[in-house]
């Protein structure tokens, strides 16, 4: 089930799977492609709260992205839109918005989202 993993998978380990999978392998941040066979590495992608938890106190599924580990840090505590001052179509890319919803409603910071 998990080629590129050694021993059976850590929850932390499946929740990258599934983000993987979800964004179709896209740091949903920057737009660019993410490595399966580097998910496990140290630095190089990590699972972020996309609203900062320390301001929402979210942790659900749904607060939830995976991106390159730099992007994450320059992005720091602020939320897509702030970071990106409101430029959101360079993070999304040519990533399908529809199928997105959760991480791109937040990027785009709004509740209401149609396909």
């Amino acid at each position: 089930m998990f080629p590129h993993f050694v021993g059976e998978p850590k929850g932390k380990d499946i929740l990258k799977m599934r983000l993987y999978e979800l964004q179709q392998a896209k740091c949903l941040y920057s737009g660019k492609s993410l490595e399966l066979h580097r998910l496990l590495e140290k630095g190089y992608v990590e699972v972020d709260h996309a609203l900062p938890f320390s301001r929402t106190w979210d942790d659900s599924f749904n607060n939830k992205v995976l991106v390159l580990a730099n992007e994450n840090q320059n992005k720091g505590n602020l939320t897509p839109y702030e970071w990106l001052d409101g430029k959101i179509t360079v993070s999304v890319g040519n990533i399908l918005l529809y199928e997105y919803k959760p991480a791109v409603s937040l990027m785009l910071k709004t509740t209401h989202f149609e396909p």
